[in-house]
């Protein structure tokens, strides 16, 4: 998608999600970076992001680009539960009862 200059949102996070589903995730976090690159305000794309950087074991990387999600997007649920908030505060690795 790079080399033709394509900058089709929905192009992007469906080759992060080919690569995420065939375990590249290096070459995923490289295709969603490259977008937010120039559309840094993608809540969903900081929230594949921030996913695919958990399954790598960036852990830091991982919170910081889940929260960029939330900052974008902060009454959306499921960035919400995937960054771990509850009542407004993080409680990663806390688990469902944490």
């Amino acid at each position: 998608a790079r080399g033709f200059g394509v900058r089709d949102r929905a192009l992007f996070i469906e080759l992060g999600s080919i690569y995420d589903v065939s375990e590249k995730y290096t070459e995923a976090i490289e295709v969603y970076r490259d977008f937010l690159s120039t559309t840094p305000d993608d809540a969903e794309i900081q929230q594949e992001l921030g996913l695919t950087l958990l399954l790598t074991g960036h852990f830091a990387q991982a919170i910081d680009a889940l929260t960029e999600a939330r900052n974008l997007s902060p009454r959306d649920a499921q960035l919400a539960a995937d960054r771990g908030i509850r009542n407004g505060e993080a409680n990663a690795g806390a688990g469902p009862y944490g």
